[in-house]
């Protein structure tokens, strides 16, 4: 008898373990979700206002004209600007703001493509801080594994890094 009930005890417990923390990855692939359609909205937002563009863009390039190769000074909080002088306006969240949201970047370029990566940028952007400006926008693109997608699909919360 105290046998079958140290079973049922451990069953029980492993239960709660299964319903506890079998859903914390679906409930987590929510929030990724839900991030990334407003990132997107927000991106849109942006990128529909030209004088914000405009003066992001100026902004940008008085810190880091072309040809400089300057630390830290090639993007902002929402753009990044390529040597070439194509850009992305961008989101991005760092796991370490939000434990629940792995590491998620959204970017609309200036030939009209959406990009989404999985790249650890760390808190506002830190990587980028201690990297120069990529040449062109095809560098950056590379460089931190962006891959494209439709700009509204849940492609964009598949891996791109580490590279696999």
């Amino acid at each position: 008898m105290k046998r079958k009930k140290s079973i049922i005890i451990a069953l029980l417990v492993f239960l709660v373990v299964v319903l506890a923390f079998g859903s914390v990855p679906v409930y987590r692939q929510h929030l990724r979700r839900d991030w990334k359609n407003q990132a997107v909205a927000e991106i849109v937002k942006l990128a529909a206002d030209s004088q914000w563009l405009s003066q992001e863009l100026a902004a940008v390039r008085k810190r880091c004209p072309p040809g400089s190769r300057f630390e830290g000074a090639w993007f902002s909080k929402d753009l990044a600007l390529a040597g070439d002088d194509q850009w992305l306006i961008y989101k991005s969240k760092c796991s370490k703001e939000d434990w629940r949201i792995d590491d998620i970047f959204i970017a609309k370029a200036s030939n009209g493509k959406w990009y989404y990566s999985t790249y650890h940028f760390c808190i506002g952007m830190l990587c980028l801080k201690i990297d120069i400006q990529p040449r062109d926008l095809d560098a950056l693109i590379s460089k931190y594994a962006l891959r494209e997608f439709d700009g509204q699909s849940d492609d964009a919360l598949k891996t791109t890094w580490p590279p696999g």
